[in-house]
């Protein structure tokens, strides 16, 4: 039996990628900038989570991942940020300083495991009752085969 039980989450974060935009979006695009992407001097992506999550599946341009510091970013946050949370980060850079980032495509997939005295408290509850249901219909069974199908003589 299982204690806990597994969530997976994914991202996937997109910069000057066409394809996946809503056709008006697309339709601006295309008229202010003549059909060019839109320029990016720099682009960084960061996302914060637990450290009990883990990341199974990174795009290969992540630039660094550490815990978050309370002191600095619980002012941006309205209630605070909770203890232990963790950030990763992509960038991306310009090849070289004449140009832009033509475009960035990250994608993360996340792994949690979520598992404490209640979820085995109910857990424990389901077995329990998942067994009473089997006496139960074991008990019907036997009933009926002794009653309808062999009857004592």
């Amino acid at each position: 039996m299982m204690s806990g039980f597994d969530v997976v989450e994914y991202m996937d974060f997109r910069i000057n990628e066409a394809r996946m935009l809503p056709d008006q979006v697309e339709d601006i695009i295309r008229n202010s900038t003549s059909g060019r992407k839109i320029p990016c001097d720099y682009i960084a992506f960061l996302t914060a989570v637990p450290v009990t999550t883990s990341l199974s599946i990174s795009s290969p341009n992540m630039h660094k991942q550490r815990l978050l510091e309370h002191e600095i970013w619980n002012d941006y946050v309205p209630d605070g940020i909770p203890d232990g949370m963790m950030v990763y980060h992509w960038k991306k850079l310009p090849p070289n300083e004449s140009n832009s980032v033509d475009d960035f495509i990250t994608f993360i997939k996340l792994q949690t495991r979520f598992t404490d005295s209640i979820t085995l408290i109910k857990y424990l509850i389901f077995a329990f009752l998942f067994g009473i249901a089997g006496n139960l219909c074991a008990s019907v069974v036997q009933y009926c085969f002794t009653t309808y199908m062999w009857p004592a003589r």
